[in-house]
């Protein structure tokens, strides 16, 4: 699978998509850039992700970019999960057969960056690899999904 800074990613996609390439890498395909640039576009059309909403040309603004149909967002890519409705604790378990993404928070740079974790709460995929953000933060919190 690409990672997020692959040059034929949607801009967005690389600025902002950190939590919807984590939840393609559940997915088990091998994406190429072109299809998830389509499956991003295809969210953001049907509201699942937050579009460019005071139509200023970007992405660069408040709650622009932002997943608000975690589900949808799983259909989409073909994820067989829900999400559990509810953003989790850093502390809180990760139930068996659950998939989990981290909520990582570098107080240095300010920025917050999603990443796979498995039950032990170890990053098994960085959608930006070896991400400053996971290298020298925390993870301050966790989106949990079940099987459908």
């Amino acid at each position: 699978m690409v990672n997020q800074l692959h040059p034929k990613l949607d801009k967005n996609i690389k600025k902002y998509g950190c939590y919807f390439m984590s939840l393609a890498f559940f997915s088990g395909k091998d994406w190429q850039a072109e299809e998830l640039n389509k499956v991003w576009l295809s969210c953001i059309k049907k509201g699942y992700i937050s579009g460019d909403l005071n139509k200023d040309g970007d992405m660069d603004d408040a709650n622009e970019a932002i997943i608000v149909n975690p589900d949808g967002v799983c259909k989409e890519l073909g994820l067989k999960y829900k999400f559990i409705g509810k953003h989790s604790e850093a502390h809180d378990p990760v139930p068996a057969n659950y998939i989990a993404i981290g909520r990582f928070y570098n107080k240095r740079t300010k920025f917050t960056h999603f990443v796979v974790i498995n039950k032990y709460k170890t990053v098994v995929f960085d959608p930006i690899p070896n991400s400053i953000t996971v290298r020298e933060g925390v993870m301050n919190g966790m989106r949990l999904f079940k099987p459908l």
